[in-house]
C-alpha cells in the first residue's frame, strides 16, 4: 500500500509520465518472451544442424510451436528437435523438415513413446516398401501401437525394435511392413526381439 502511495507519488510528481513508460516496458518485456518462445535455442539449433541463421531461425520458431501444441502430451522441444533430426538423415534434408512432419513425429512421440531417430528410419523404411506419405506412415503406426497395446506389449518397444533391424525390414517387408510390425508383436509376446526373429528367419 505504502509503496502504491509512494508510486503514485512520484508519478504525479513526473507529470503522469510513468504510466506510459510502465507501459513501454511491459511491451517489451512481452516481445522479448514472444521471442524466447518462438527463437529461444536457435544458436544451439544453427550449430548443431550446420544451418544459416535464416534457416535456423526459421527452424527453430517451428520446432518450439510444434512442442508447444503437443506439451501437454509431454513432448519437449528437444523431442521435437530430435524428429527434425530423423527427419533430416532419413528422409531428404532440411526440405522435408515442415511442420506437418514435425507434427506427425511429435504426435508418434506423444502417444507411442517413438524417438525422432526411430520415427525417422521406420518412415525411410516405410516409405521404401509403398507407404505412400508422412500421413500414411504416422496413420500406419498409430494402428501398430493400437495393435501392440491390444496384445499387451508396449508399443515403443516394438517399434524400436524395427527401427533397430533395418536389414530385416528390407529383407522381408511388403505393403508399407505391416507383416513385419505383427511379427515383432508377436516377437514381444514371446519375450524375444526382431533381430531373433530375423536370424531365425535368415536360417
Amino acid at each position: 500500500k505504502k509503496l502504491g502511495t509512494v508510486f503514485g507519488g512520484i508519478n504525479k510528481a513526473m507529470g503522469g509520465m510513468l504510466g506510459p513508460a510502465l507501459a513501454i516496458v511491459a511491451v517489451l518485456m512481452i516481445a522479448k518472451k514472444v521471442a524466447e518462445i518462438f527463437y529461444g535455442g536457435m544458436l544451439e539449433t544453427r550449430k548443431e544442424f550446420g544451418l544459416t541463421f535464416a534457416h535456423a531461425s526459421k527452424l527453430q520458431s517451428t520446432i518450439n510451436a510444434t512442442a508447444m501444441e503437443f506439451k501437454m502430451l509431454g513432448v519437449s522441444a528437444e523431442d521435437v528437435k530430435a524428429g527434425a533430426q530423423g527427419i533430416m538423415d532419413n528422409l531428404g534434408g532440411i526440405g522435408q523438415v515442415t511442420r506437418e512432419n514435425l507434427q506427425t513425429f511429435a504426435r508418434l512421440n506423444g502417444t507411442l513413446g517413438l524417438s525422432g531417430e526411430s520415427a525417422g528410419l521406420l518412415a525411410g523404411q516405410m516409405m521404401a516398401v509403398g507407404a505412400s506419405s508422412m500421413e500414411a506412415v504416422g496413420s500406419q503406426l498409430e494402428s501398430v501401437g493400437a495393435l501392440a497395446q491390444a496384445n499387451g506389449v508396449a508399443p515403443a518397444q516394438v517399434l524400436e525394435d524395427v527401427a533397430g533391424a533395418s536389414e530385416a525390414f528390407a529383407n522381408f517387408a511388403k505393403d508399407g511392413g505391416e507383416n513385419v510390425f505383427k511379427a515383432a508383436i508377436s516377437a514381444r509376446k514371446l519375450g524375444i526381439s526382431m533381430e531373433t526373429v530375423a536370424g531365425t528367419a535368415d536360417a
